[in-house]
């Protein structure tokens, strides 16, 4: 469950400033703009990633790190509140179960 929730804030990170780009630069019919929003795996294929403006590489990878720094605050917080949660929780001691609870 933890990755899927870390998996939507990546692509809701990816898709927000994905749609910001294509409007500042004007490249949202541009069709190579389009085959990278379609498909990011392609800029590790290096003759694609050569037919793309530097520009566009440069902004496909700040956003790729915005995303994950969103991420990872995310697992941040999530593992300081479990952290928390453990640390808050009343100590019990362990207790030997009586004759008439064990299974037989």
């Amino acid at each position: 469950m933890g990755v899927a929730i870390m998996g939507a804030v990546m692509a809701r990170g990816m898709t927000t400033q994905i749609a910001a780009l294509g409007s500042k630069m004007g490249t949202g019919g541009d069709p190579v703009f389009q085959q990278l929003v379609d498909d990011p795996n392609a800029f590790l294929q290096p003759a694609i990633r050569d037919t793309v403006p530097p520009e566009l590489v440069v902004a496909f990878q700040t956003m790729l790190a915005n995303s994950l720094h969103s991420v990872f605050v995310v697992g941040t917080v999530v593992s300081v509140l479990g952290l928390l949660s453990v640390a808050l929780m009343p100590s019990a001691g362990l207790t030997k179960p009586q004759e008439s609870e064990t299974f037989r």
